[in-house]
């Protein structure tokens, strides 16, 4: 999974919800932080894009928010719209059928990524590529505490918002 050179500029994230807020959450707090902090074209494609709403009001298939660019999750598509360099699935999320035929042709890195964890053994897990039918390779992400895992997605200044909205009375 680790390659050198630039960082690829086309990601796409999947989004499904399973647990009302929390992965429609995750994914768009990092896809944000991947088209505002590193200029990334993101597009975020979930299955409820309503339940996005209660975190960003403005959310619509089709709108640009942030940079980056929501649509509804289409059960059917011949291939993501737009094409990809890296696909990351929050959380094992399904991909429409048509869409692994066409990475396994175009060859995106294909990134799970999973629940933050403090167990042990996700620092061994961490990173691992996992050989899927049709030739592609599912890599694991997983966030932890730990300088062997993924590590915490935080936004650059999290901790300076934090202490300054901490700071005022």
């Amino acid at each position: 999974m680790a390659k050198s050179g630039p960082i690829p500029r086309r990601w796409l994230l999947v989004c499904r919800v399973v647990d009302n807020l929390g992965d429609a959450a995750v994914m768009w707090r990092l896809a944000r932080q991947l088209a505002v902090e590193h200029g990334l074209s993101v597009s975020l494609h979930i299955d409820e894009i309503a339940v996005l709403r209660h975190l960003v009001p403005a959310a619509r298939s089709g709108a640009t928010i942030d940079g980056v660019a929501l649509h509804l999750l289409p059960p059917e598509a011949p291939s993501p719209p737009g094409g990809a360099d890296v696909v990351v699935s929050g959380f094992h999320a399904a991909l429409p059928p048509a869409w692994p035929a066409w990475m396994a042709r175009h060859g995106p890195v294909w990134i799970n990524l999973e629940y933050l964890s403090a167990e042990l053994w996700v620092d061994d897990f961490h990173g691992l590529p996992s050989p899927r039918p049709g030739g592609l390779v599912e890599h694991y992400f997983y966030p932890g505490f730990s300088a062997r895992s993924g590590g915490l997605l935080r936004e650059r200044d999290l901790l300076q918002r934090r202490d300054a909205f901490m700071a005022d009375p």
